[in-house]
């Protein structure tokens, strides 16, 4: 419930997609994109996440190292 209500609220702040792929955005923020993921404590972290279009939110999801290339997510596992 938290999350969603902190969502929602991020989004009305965040109201435009930050991810801007060329030719399938959107431009209109209705998601949030888990630059870390969304386990844990990062489900909360506001400081990881980016509002987002939900074709850019797919995209960067279906091809992680473009995703990391351009900042739309980062990496999950400590090296």
């Amino acid at each position: 419930r938290l999350y969603s209500a902190n969502r929602i609220i991020f989004l009305t702040k965040n109201p435009m997609c930050k991810m801007h792929i060329p030719g399938i955005c959107t431009h209109q923020a209705t998601t949030v994109q888990h630059l870390k993921g969304r386990i844990g404590e990062l489900l909360l972290d506001e400081t990881e996440w980016m509002p987002a279009c939900w074709p850019c939110h797919s995209y960067a999801d279906t091809h992680p190292e473009e995703a990391l290339a351009n900042g739309w997510a980062k990496l999950r596992i400590s090296k």
